[in-house]
């Protein structure tokens, strides 16, 4: 279980930049919510919730990275996104009064937040914009969620792996602004998010790497800028 800790001070929180509670409310209602925080250090491979658990309210990730997924009744783990920094979960839960129905697990160590659900629900209620902005950001998770579905269904395993490691690019890379950026991922972790076997996603990145796109040195992955087709990488001496 995650250990409760000091909360991190706001105003030097590596997700600060993409704080979805300190960028889109008022002052008043952010400073509500932050005094209500619970924080906590996490380890890989723990569980902030899992299916079936009761929504206890949001959970803010300050660092560190959450996987969440499903499983099916093979046994086997779908990932349906990778959250860092800056990221908030539970909302949907929290707000419809249900049950979790998928797990989100720590995949990189970090710090995370809890915010209880009665003073989200007093927020929300007391500040009309406050309402109106959780409101948008949940359809905005259900348009990205319906597309990625999609994706899934139809796209060939290269496509697949692409739209994976573009995503992955631009939210959780080292530093996404090198003109070929790295990612550290595991292969079981990018097969899960493409719906590969862990089979099919390794040829898939040897696929990639010969046509120059992606660079593989052990667990990090080298990008192009644009995975399809602008600038691929030159040749490693």
């Amino acid at each position: 279980m995650p250990q409760p800790r000091k909360p991190l001070d706001c105003n030097y929180c590596p997700g600060q930049q993409t704080c979805f509670l300190r960028n889109k409310l008022s002052n008043d209602s952010f400073q509500k919510l932050e005094a209500a925080r619970r924080s906590y250090s996490t380890a890989r491979g723990e569980l902030l919730f899992r299916d079936g658990d009761g929504a206890s309210g949001v959970w803010m990730i300050c660092t560190g990275k959450v996987k969440r997924y499903k499983m099916t009744a093979t046994g086997k783990a779908l990932i349906s996104d990778v959250m860092g920094p800056g990221s908030i979960l539970g909302c949907q839960e929290t707000f419809a009064r249900m049950d979790h129905s998928d797990f989100a697990e720590i995949l990189e160590a970090g710090i995370v937040a809890h915010i209880p659900a009665k003073d989200v629900r007093d927020v929300t209620t007391s500040d009309p914009t406050a309402a109106a902005e959780f409101l948008a950001m949940l359809a905005r998770n259900l348009v990205d969620r319906e597309t990625a579905a999609i994706d899934l269904a139809y796209g060939t395993a290269r496509e697949r792996v692409m739209a994976v490691l573009e995503e992955y690019r631009d939210d959780h890379s080292d530093d996404p602004t090198q003109i070929h950026p790295t990612v550290r991922m595991r292969r079981q972790d990018l097969a899960e998010l493409a719906g590969l076997t862990v089979e099919t996603t390794v040829r898939t990145l040897k696929d990639l790497e010969k046509d120059r796109q992606i660079e593989l040195r052990g667990r990090l992955i080298v990008l192009s800028r644009c995975l399809r087709g602008e600038t691929p990488l030159r040749a490693v001496a």
